[in-house]
C-alpha cells in the first residue's frame, strides 16, 4: 500500500483541525504542534488493509498509496467500532498489535471529537 512511513495524524487543537483539512505537506513545521502521530511501515499497513478497506467501503473514501484522507470526526465512532471488530477477530499478534495503535489514534480523535487524516 505505501512504500513510505504511513501516517495516521489526530489533531489536538483547533490549528491542528485546520492543518489535517488543508496541508498536504507532512514537514509543515507547526504541524509537530498541533497534531498526534501514529506512524506505521508499508508492511504493518499491508497487514491490517482488511480495515483499511472497510473504512473506504464504509465512509466512501479512498485510503491508499499516496493518498490523502480526512475521516470527519462524526464518523470516528463507527470507525472506532469497525477497528475493534477486527481486532476481536484478529488472531495474529502482530495484526493485533497494529489494530490496537489505530485504536489508539481512533480513541484518542472519539474522546476529543477530532477528524483522523490518513496520509498513505
Amino acid at each position: 500500500m505505501c512504500e513510505h512511513n504511513c501516517v495516521l495524524g489526530v489533531p489536538i487543537n483547533e490549528k491542528g483541525v485546520q492543518l489535517v483539512e488543508m496541508t498536504y505537506d507532512l514537514y509543515t513545521p507547526d504541524l509537530e504542534d498541533n497534531l498526534r502521530w501514529f506512524q506505521f511501515s508499508l508492511e504493518e499497513i499491508d497487514k491490517v488493509y482488511d480495515l483499511i478497506d472497510e473504512f473506504n467501503q464504509t465512509f466512501g473514501m479512498l485510503i491508499d498509496n499516496y493518498e490523502e484522507e480526512v475521516l470527519a470526526a462524526d464518523k470516528v465512532p463507527e470507525a472506532l467500532f469497525i477497528a475493534k471488530k477486527h481486532l476481536e477477530e484478529a488472531k495474529e499478534h502482530s495484526k493485533r498489535k497494529i489494530l490496537n495503535r489505530i485504536i489508539e489514534a481512533l480513541q484518542l480523535a472519539s474522546d476529543t471529537k477530532m477528524p483522523v487524516g490518513f496520509y498513505l
